[in-house]
């Protein structure tokens, strides 16, 4: 089952291949994972979560979406610090595939979800009593279009990212600003020889401090990491480097986390050879991205990746090397190296990877993720704790 980043228009399966290295058994790199028991829609076939949001350690909310015959309904669940609970979310009327493919809290009862309905882009609000839809205007003259991240550093002010289907059938990126009132379209750079670009992630450490991540394709088709920075004025593209793979066919970045703005990180997953692929990591120290230096295990790619501090990052995604995390990865950065972790499924499950990462502090994160249950796919939860 692979995992990936709920977009209606283009639903983009995440790179899972092998890697430079293999992996005979977990390394912890401190602390533990353990699972947490998530609840499933009543009558849902398929459930995913994609991404979560944690303003402190006893509140968080994850979003995803889960199917049920031909219809696709968006997915919501709050964490209390003790137990994850189902949230109504709205749909779009007599829309027929909705989901959720990113979150962001600047408190427990502002949030932001945002994602895709029925090819047009779709924004919900949460204030810790209901979600509700917000109108959302898409790019002039779009085919389609959905957003794929967002970030919120103060409640009446956030950021969303995505990407869209123009005129000619090619995918371009786009963001909408919120000023606590209305969302406004904004454009974005593209590269001069790019035939199509996706963004896939983003975050923001202040209003006039955002960073969107994701990849671009060349007129050879060969994709490379796209990075594109917002000053408060306007958005400009930063180089980003290749990783240096053997045999490599191409890449993109699905996740970000900035310690502040001289301190980011961003991860995601290369194609190597014809069939097969990486891991990737690369590093922001203020002036240049550089790709780092890492033993990914085989069959890997990473998703997403929350920083509280320049020393204490994590990274998950989905893997092979350890047969009790059913296919989820993690990796942790203490500033000085990445280190591999194998979060466990409970016996039963298989085919498992996760999509989201929240860390409210140095000894505490949250991921999310998705796992074949035997009837169909079924929500995940692991908690980390030092």
């Amino acid at each position: 089952m692979p995992l990936a980043k709920a977009l209606g228009l283009v639903f983009v399966t995440m790179l899972g291949a092998p890697s430079v290295a293999t992996a005979s058994g977990p390394v912890t790199g401190g602390g533990h994972w353990h699972y947490v028991a998530t609840p499933n829609p009543e009558g849902a076939s398929n459930s995913f979560l994609l991404s979560v949001s944690c303003p402190d350690q006893t509140g968080c909310v994850a979003v995803g979406f889960s199917t049920a015959g031909d219809r696709e309904v968006p997915l919501a669940e709050r964490w209390n610090g003790m137990r994850w609970k189902i949230v109504t979310t709205p749909s779009r009327p007599h829309a027929v595939g909705s989901s959720l493919a990113a979150v962001s809290c600047a408190a427990i009862d502002a949030c932001v979800a945002v994602g895709v309905s029925d090819r047009v882009s779709l924004v919900e609000r949460w204030n810790d009593r209901r979600w509700s839809i917000v109108r959302v205007p898409d790019p002039p003259h779009s085919q389609a279009a959905g957003l794929t991240g967002v970030s919120c550093p103060k409640p009446a002010r956030c950021i969303a990212t995505g990407y869209y289907l123009n005129a000619d059938d090619l995918s371009r990126p786009f963001a909408e600003h919120w000023d606590g009132v209305a969302w406004t379209e904004v454009a974005l750079p593209a590269p001069p020889d790019a035939d199509e670009m996706y963004l896939f992630g983003m975050t923001c450490t202040g209003g006039a401090d955002c960073t969107a991540v994701g990849g671009w394709d060349d007129q050879r088709f060969t994709r490379h990491p796209l990075i594109e920075h917002w000053d408060g004025r306007a958005w400009t593209m930063i180089p980003a480097p290749d990783p240096d793979y053997r045999h490599f066919r191409g890449a993109a970045l699905y996740g970000i986390s900035c310690a502040g703005p001289s301190e980011c990180i961003s991860v995601g997953g290369a194609y190597i050879g014809e069939r097969h692929g990486a891991a990737v990591a690369e590093r922001w120290d203020g002036s240049t991205w550089v790709v780092m230096d890492a033993r990914h295990p085989l069959d890997s790619f990473l998703s997403a990746v929350a920083c509280a501090g320049s020393t204490a990052c994590a990274a998950v995604g989905s893997g092979t090397g350890h047969p009790s995390s059913g296919g989820n990865l993690a990796e942790r950065w203490d500033g000085d190296g990445w280190a591999l972790q194998w979060p466990a499924i409970p016996s039963g499950m298989s085919d498992a990877g996760l999509g989201g990462v929240a860390c409210p502090s140095s000894t505490g994160c949250i991921a999310v993720g998705s796992a074949f249950g035997g009837d169909g796919v079924v929500t995940t939860a692991e908690q980390w704790v030092r």
